[in-house]
């Protein structure tokens, strides 16, 4: 809600209406009270640093009470209240007042912005604007003027005295576009114009003295007396003869000759530097010149010598595409140009630090016969192997090679008792098959077995642990027992003692086995399901006492007439036809339908308005930031390089965005309108 007041206006009764926010139709909310829980009310004027809380308090509708809060018709205007503002509120000294009633149950904010002004909008003669008389005009007390009913403007009175024609001159009625023809001007006659239209103009005086009367006429005479505030030389002889005759056909040509030449001089010399000659930054000279630095690239070729010296170069050389003659000091960074020599002493071994030169440092055939001279190769051959000395290696005998082998098993000692022992032919040992893990297997496999007293005790007590560890126990075999082994085996039944039964007697006894197994199957069919103590009948009734459980105590005599009396003819033809089901079930969808129609369904525009009068943050609607945000983002602006910037609404009749910013754009103050 916005309002534009009279800064200092006193005792103000407002109508303001407070939304539900629990409706979804907008609809106002009923029951407020100045007590209601958690209604609060505040005030700030925009030269406050902190809001002001306001009491409410009850009044009577229609009477001011400064902060009085007041429903006017729950049952007629619903959402409709009155509210007085203090009149601290709304004092002078400040351009807005922004106040905000908020918090009771189902209430929506309430935000009022009122926009103080100097001018009063109720006043209805003057709007409260005491430069303007406050009567009507032409009344006693109000303007002098009065206008007929042909829009004609009469002047009644001069400082309170009617007027006539004969005072002021009869009135002069002038219609559209018509021309006025002037002939006197303060008593005298107006001379005729030179030209039709244009008057004469006599230019007479200047500040108040009149001009002389000049020398020709028509031609004024300027004496110039004093010049930038100093008094002005006096001109002797003819101004003409001051400046000389001109070299050209005018002043003028020679001025214009003048500026032609200028600007080839400048055209030259824009490309010198600023600075004097052989100073820091200008041009170099003979002599000594100024510490410059050259920040741009020569690309001018240099066909000349430099004889001088070069002090130093601190900076890095990019490259050198011709030939240096010499150099005579050190070359600090790489050279990918050809190098002529290198003095004696010029490469030492203190030249190249560790692994600078390696497979990386030169290129494949970097290194040909054309790059090292004759005598370069005649010195690395030096000391190597030759041709000749090679070929004499594959040339040597077999005595030669026994004579090296015998010495070299002699070095390792090897005699000749060893290689006795090496005669015997390695086939006729044990194979690795016949040895396992250090285990002689088979015996008879291996050739010369040694005998026993070829074996040591070592090798004796080795025989003798294995064949201990490998005898079993009694308890180790499996089904036996040392009651089994008590007797001798001979006291056992012999073989020939012992009569095998015959294949009819085995056959008999099979099929025997088959009957009886049949017949025990059957007998097991039998009593699967027999109670698990047939001997006690409290199995039987417990199941029995169950099943009576589940059907319960017979209403009647016994179950059957309980069944008898339940299931007449005259219960079953009780049951509804599909037709009276039919008839019960179409009332019951006519009763849904009109359930159904009889509910209040909002329409698309009531969904929108709801949407758009929802509460979006503090007291600003979706409606509110939607209008806000439009006039932002792309509405009409104005005083952007200044102080005070507004951005306009979509209808360009009102400023919805008014912001207080400095030079960076900051903004310190904002008042916006989203009604």
């Amino acid at each position: 809600m916005k309002l534009q007041k009279l800064a200092g206006a006193t005792s103000e009764i407002w109508q303001i209406f407070i939304r539900d926010s629990s409706s979804t139709t907008g609809g106002g909310l009923t029951g407020l009270t100045n007590a209601s829980g958690s209604l609060t009310a505040y005030y700030h004027r925009d030269t406050d640093t902190t809001a002001t809380a306001i009491s409410l308090v009850t009044m009577t509708v229609g009477t001011f009470t400064s902060s009085g809060f007041k429903e006017i018709d729950a049952t007629n205007m619903p959402g409709w209240y009155q509210f007085c503002p203090p009149n601290a509120a709304l004092a002078a000294g400040a351009k807005s007042c922004a106040i905000h009633l908020k918090g009771a149950a189902n209430m929506a904010p309430m935000p009022i912005e009122v926009q103080l002004i100097a001018v009063n909008i109720d006043d209805s003669v003057r709007m409260g604007m005491t430069a303007l008389p406050n009567a009507a005009a032409g009344a006693n007390g109000g303007l002098p003027l009065s206008v007929d009913a042909a829009g004609r403007v009469d002047v009644l009175k001069i400082n309170g005295t009617s007027q006539t024609a004969r005072d002021i001159g009869a009135s002069v009625l002038l219609a559209a576009d018509q021309a006025v023809n002037a002939t006197k001007w303060a008593g005298g006659t107006i001379p005729a114009p030179n030209v039709t239209g244009v008057p004469l103009v006599d230019d007479k005086y200047l500040l108040g003295t009149i001009y002389s009367t000049p020398g020709t006429a028509g031609i004024q005479d300027i004496n110039v007396i004093n010049w930038k505030g100093s008094a002005a030389a006096a001109m002797t002889g003819d101004a003409y003869a001051r400046l000389g005759a001109p070299a050209g056909a005018s002043v003028s040509a020679d001025v214009a000759a003048v500026k032609v030449d200028t600007a080839a001089v400048k055209t030259k010399t824009d490309f010198l530097p600023s600075a004097t000659a052989g100073a820091a930054g200008g041009v170099f000279i003979a002599g000594t010149n100024a510490a410059t630095t050259v920040t741009t690239s020569f690309t001018t070729t240099f066909t000349g010598n430099l004889t001088g010296s070069v002090g130093s170069v601190s900076g890095a050389v990019g490259s050198v595409a011709g030939a240096v003659g010499s150099v005579t000091g050190n070359v600090g960074g790489n050279v990918t140009g050809s190098v002529g020599s290198v003095a004696a002493g010029g490469i030492t071994a203190a030249s190249f630090a560790a692994g600078a030169i390696d497979s990386t440092a030169i290129a494949a055939d970097a290194i040909g016969s054309s790059e090292l001279a004759a005598s370069a190769v005649t010195e690395i051959q030096t000391g190597l192997a030759t041709a000749a000395s090679i070929a004499a290696l594959n040339n040597l005998s077999a005595a030669q090679v026994n004579a090296e082998a015998d010495t070299a098993l002699s070095d390792a000692g090897v005699t000749g008792v060893r290689m006795a022992h090496l005669d015997a032919d390695v086939s006729s040992r044990a194979s690795p098959t016949n040895i396992t893990a250090g285990t002689i297997t088979t015996v008879t496999n291996l050739t010369n077995a040694p005998a026993s007293g070829d074996l040591t005790a070592t090798m004796k007590a080795s025989v003798t642990t294995a064949a201990t560890a490998a005898t079993p126990t009694a308890a180790a075999v499996t089904g036996l027992t040392v009651a089994n082994l008590d007797v001798a085996v001979s006291t056992r039944l012999s073989a020939g003692a012992y009569t095998a039964p015959d294949n009819a007697s085995i056959a008999s006894i099979d099929g025997k086995a088959t009957t009886i197994l049949a017949g025990i199957v059957a007998i097991d069919d039998k009593t699967t399901n027999l109670p698990s103590d047939p001997a006690d009948e409290s199995v039987i009734i417990d199941a029995t006492n169950a099943i009576m459980t589940r059907l319960g105590a017979p209403a009647g005599a016994s179950l059957s007439a309980d069944v008898a009396t339940r299931s007449s003819q005259t219960s079953v033809d009780d049951l509804p036809t599909n037709a009276e089901m039919d008839t019960k079930l179409a009332a019951a969808d006519d009763a849904v339908l009109a359930a159904i129609g009889a509910l209040t369904i909002p329409t698309a525009a009531a969904n929108a308005a709801a949407l758009l009068a929802a509460a979006f943050e503090n007291a600003e609607t979706v409606q509110d930031f939607l209008r806000l945000s439009r006039a932002a983002l792309y509405g009409k602006a104005n005083g952007l390089a200044g102080t005070t910037v507004h951005y306009r609404d979509a209808a360009d009749t009102k400023n919805r965005i008014t912001a207080t910013v400095d030079a960076d754009g900051n903004r310190s103050a904002v008042t916006v309108d989203a009604s």
